[in-house]
């Protein structure tokens, strides 16, 4: 099946790797990401130029130069896991489809969410945040731009029912939802009572930002000799 042959297309290369499928649960995309899949898409999520424009950046075809300088000044960082951040970050600010980020608290959420705005079609809309605690149905919503949620694994069920009416406007509106999460979120929400639907419409695009500490060499000092 198609995991088993993700499987062995990553133990002999890292070329990129988009799981296609028409019936997309969470599970699945969970199994798809943990086993190297660098995208999970069904086949209702995404409009053909969205896949295109994806299987187009992922390999790498007309990189976004300027969008990757603009990228190196706000995310500091030579090691490979940045740069494969910001190319995460440069290969989804195209798309209108929701995006979730992934980082431990003071790890940069906010930035790599102000990166998508920034580097979208919606640049001149507003940037509108919300913490996921207060965010309800009662909340005025921008017209168009973009729509931040913060720590979405504290949303609550009537704060979910917001944001699933929220996804649904935001396909006739110029609008799009980015949330984020200090922990992996798709895992975790399936057994927290969360909306399955939900959870596989915000998990599809994931940018996991690594830890700081993993991002800083720390070599032991130079001791002189006695």
């Amino acid at each position: 099946d198609g995991l088993e042959l993700l499987g062995r297309i990553r133990g002999e290369s890292d070329v990129p790797v988009i799981v296609f499928t028409a019936y997309g649960t969470v599970d699945a995309a969970v199994s798809a990401l943990k086993s190297g899949a660098d995208e999970f898409v069904s086949s209702e999520q995404l409009e053909p130029e969205e896949i295109v424009e994806l299987a187009r950046r992922l390999c790498g075809g007309e990189e976004p130069s300027s969008e990757l300088e603009q990228l190196q000044e706000r995310l500091v960082g030579k090691s490979a896991e940045m740069e494969q951040v910001r190319q995460r970050i440069a290969g989804v600010a195209s798309l209108s489809t929701p995006v979730l980020i992934e980082a431990e608290d003071g790890s940069g959420r906010r930035t790599v969410a102000r990166a998508i705005h920034d580097l979208g079609p919606r640049f001149e809309g507003e940037c509108k945040e919300y913490e996921a605690t207060t965010f309800s149905a009662n909340r005025r919503i921008p017209r168009s731009g973009t729509v931040y949620i913060r720590n979405i694994e504290e949303l609550t069920e009537r704060g979910q029912k917001a944001l699933a009416d929220l996804l649904v406007a935001s396909a006739h509106k110029d609008l799009r939802v980015l949330v984020s999460s200090a922990m992996p979120f798709a895992h975790w929400a399936t057994g927290h009572g969360f909306q399955p639907d939900l959870v596989q419409e915000l998990a599809r695009f994931t940018i996991r930002i690594p830890p700081l500490l993993s991002l800083i060499h720390i070599s032991e000092p130079t001791r002189p000799r006695l």
